[in-house]
């Protein structure tokens, strides 16, 4: 997959899990997704999606960053 294709597909997934999700278009910096949960909470993330074809395989470190409360 190349990185158009990986954000769709996380937009997919996001839609299924009950997320309304858009792309950014390069707008924002490190974000490629803003989601809003469907649910009546508006709970809002932003996703940054790494995509990258099966070879070599790739090797990231993910983990979740913490929410800067104003």
């Amino acid at each position: 997959m190349t990185k158009n294709a990986g954000e769709h597909w996380v937009c997919s997934v996001l839609a299924s899990a009950g997320w309304g999700a858009a792309l950014t278009r390069d707008g924002l910096e490190r974000t490629d997704i803003l989601a809003v949960r469907a649910d009546g909470t508006r709970r809002m993330i932003e996703v940054q999606v790494k995509t990258a074809s099966p070879m070599p395989r790739p090797n990231w470190r993910c983990g979740v960053v913490s929410p800067v409360v104003v």
